[in-house]
């Protein structure tokens, strides 16, 4: 591995996820990369448009070049937009919207969607991430992990997102051996008021490599709905496999 490469992408990797952006103090922090080695670095990717700055906050965010380079993946990747087909098929099917994830540390990336046609929906970017414990598609991703994995995981606890979000681990590792038993991950407004979540796992020789997920808001929820949505992510969930491989990206 080349060192200094190393460093620039994990810089880009650190701030491309963080939603209000980060100083170099933080980033040092996160990195365990002295400031002194790290300032140019940022300086060098602010200056090459890969990053901005604000110098009233100090903070760095991700710049346009960064943006472009995403725009352009997603344009001209035919894995990519494979993936995006397997989403569209899913929202075809039960008009609610569809997510595509990995792990990112202790939480979900979302690297893909297909918005729900309905008005009242949930929303979510991609590229954004969100406490894996506290969503359906986390609990997938997670199902796997033993109980000393998750304390490891999550050495200073879970944190609550709404008032519903599961705080105590071995609780969360309960519902893990459900999903492992069962194969379906659920959330009823742990992450998003008034919103529930089915997702599954995806599955490469044991490994759960991803996850695939469909939000519903809980007024339009009923069994025959819950069974539309867990047939077509066992469906989904199948092609996925095959399309894994090529998107380069691994769970972890």
């Amino acid at each position: 591995m080349h060192n200094p490469t190393f460093r620039v992408i994990s810089v880009l990797n650190l701030i491309s996820t963080a939603k209000s952006g980060l100083s170099l103090a933080e980033c040092s922090r996160s990195l365990h990369i002295p400031s002194g080695t790290l300032y140019p670095i940022l300086q060098t990717l602010y200056m090459q448009k890969y990053l901005n700055y604000d110098e009233h906050s100090y903070r760095y965010t991700v710049g346009s070049r960064l943006f472009f380079a995403g725009i352009n993946y997603v344009s001209n990747s035919q894995p990519y937009e494979n993936a995006q087909k397997v989403l569209r098929r899913i929202v075809n099917a039960c008009g609610e919207t569809a997510h595509w994830g990995v792990l990112e540390a202790g939480d979900v990336l979302y690297f893909a969607k297909a918005d729900s046609p309905e008005t009242v929906r949930m929303y979510s970017a991609v590229g954004k991430t969100m406490p894996a414990y506290a969503t359906a598609l986390g609990k997938a991703l997670l199902s796997r992990f033993s109980l000393e994995e998750l304390n490891a995981l999550y050495p200073q606890g879970l944190e609550a997102v709404t008032e519903s979000t599961v705080t105590n681990i071995a609780k969360l590792y309960e519902q893990l051996q459900c999903v492992k038993k069962d194969g379906f991950a659920y959330e009823w407004e742990e992450s998003n008021k008034h919103i529930c979540c089915i997702a599954v796992p995806v599955l490469i020789e044991g490994n759960v490599v991803s996850a695939l997920s469909v939000a519903v808001p809980v007024f339009r929820y009923t069994e025959e709905k819950k069974e539309c949505i867990k047939n077509c992510l066992i469906r989904a969930a199948e092609e996925a496999v095959k399309i894994m491989p090529y998107l380069n990206l691994s769970g972890n």
